[in-house]
C-alpha cells in the first residue's frame, strides 16, 4: 500500500481568511458611516466573514491523504481533521476511467461529454498540479480533484 500526504504549498490557507476577517470587520464597523446603506456593507461582512469560516474549516484545519492499495486494487482518500480520521472516499480500481492532469484549458465534461459530480480533494487552495481522477461508480459519474506524485500516479495508471 502506497500512501501520500501532499504538503503545504504556501500560507494561503492562513492569509486569505486573515484578509476576508479583515475586510468583514472594516465593513461592519463602517456600516453606520459613509453614503453606502448600512444593509449592504453588513452583508458584505457577513459575506466576507461566512467564506473565511468555510476557507479555514476546509484548508486550515483538515488535511486529505490518498491511498493506493495495488493489492486489493482501491484507491482511498481519508480526511483528517485533528485526531479525527475519516474515509471520504474508496474507489476499486476498475471503476476508474481515466487520471488527467489538469491545466488551465481541461474541462470534464467537455473531454467526456457528460456532467460528472466533482469532489475537490487538495490540500492547498491554489496547487501547482492537480489530477482528475475520472470515474464511473453504478452508473454515476465522478470525479476526484487530487495532488498526486510520481508514484501514486504510477500505480494509478497501472491499475
Amino acid at each position: 500500500m502506497y500512501i501520500y500526504n501532499p504538503k503545504r504549498e504556501s500560507k494561503a490557507h492562513i492569509v486569505i481568511p486573515v484578509l476576508l476577517l479583515i475586510i468583514a470587520a472594516i465593513a461592519i464597523a463602517s456600516s453606520g458611516i459613509g453614503y453606502i446603506p448600512p444593509v449592504a456593507m453588513q452583508a458584505i461582512g457577513f459575506i466576507c466573514a461566512s467564506v473565511a469560516i468555510y476557507l479555514i474549516a476546509r484548508y486550515s484545519l483538515c488535511d486529505h491523504s490518498y491511498e493506493a492499495d495495488p493489492d486489493n486494487k482501491v484507491f482511498n482518500v481519508r480526511k483528517r481533521s485533528g485526531k479525527k480520521i475519516t474515509l471520504v472516499a474508496a474507489i476499486d480500481y476498475n471503476h476508474i476511467i481515466a487520471v488527467d492532469k489538469r491545466d488551465k484549458e481541461y474541462s470534464i465534461n467537455k473531454k467526456y461529454g457528460k456532467a460528472f459530480k466533482v469532489h475537490n480533494f487538495c490540500n492547498n487552495i491554489f496547487p501547482t498540479e492537480t489530477y482528475a481522477i475520472v470515474c464511473d461508480v453504478s452508473g454515476e459519474d465522478i470525479a476526484l480533484i487530487i495532488e498526486a506524485d510520481k508514484t501514486l500516479l504510477d500505480i494509478l495508471e497501472r491499475r
